[in-house]
């Protein structure tokens, strides 16, 4: 090595040197920064745990709140389709019925209508028992008159 080379070096060396208390100071300042830092770490650490079982607790109570809110959901969905079920035969029975209730009526007007040509029956059969009626009188009136120009003697 060349002579110039080692005494650039040794000159880079007392240079260093020098400025040896500089960076011890700046070696306390950064090691002072560096425990800063830590603290800090430590600190931030110690809140993302405890926001952290925070954020776990809430995530725990959403959880459960959906679930019930899903069991609930789920109530009513079965109660909607039983309802529904429910309705489907109401409405059925509906149907038997008003077709029973028409057939009903069918029935009832058919029976007003043989009553009234039954009354009519009868009201010609009652006219035709009057007229028979007085036929029969008229003709026992002429046998009693018959009898009493014919019979010697009267009736007292």
């Amino acid at each position: 090595m060349p002579k110039n080379q080692i005494t650039l070096k040794k000159s880079q060396s007392a240079e260093e040197f020098q400025s040896l208390p500089d960076i011890k100071q700046e070696l306390t300042i950064l090691k002072a920064q560096n425990q800063d830092l830590r603290i800090q770490i430590s600190e931030l650490d110690k809140l993302f745990q405890t926001k952290q079982k925070e954020h776990e607790q809430i995530i725990a109570q959403f959880t459960q709140e959906k679930n019930d809110l899903t069991d609930v959901n789920i109530e009513l969905r079965i109660q909607r389709l039983k309802d529904s079920d429910a309705l489907k035969a109401s409405q059925t029975n509906e149907d038997q019925y008003f077709t029973q209730y028409q057939q009903s009526q069918q029935q009832v007007n058919q029976l007003k209508l043989q009553l009234a040509h039954t009354q009519k029956a009868l009201t010609y059969t009652q006219q035709d028992l009057k007229s028979a009626q007085r036929i029969v009188e008229l003709r026992l009136n002429k046998e009693d008159n018959n009898h009493k120009v014919n019979s010697p003697h009267p009736n007292y």
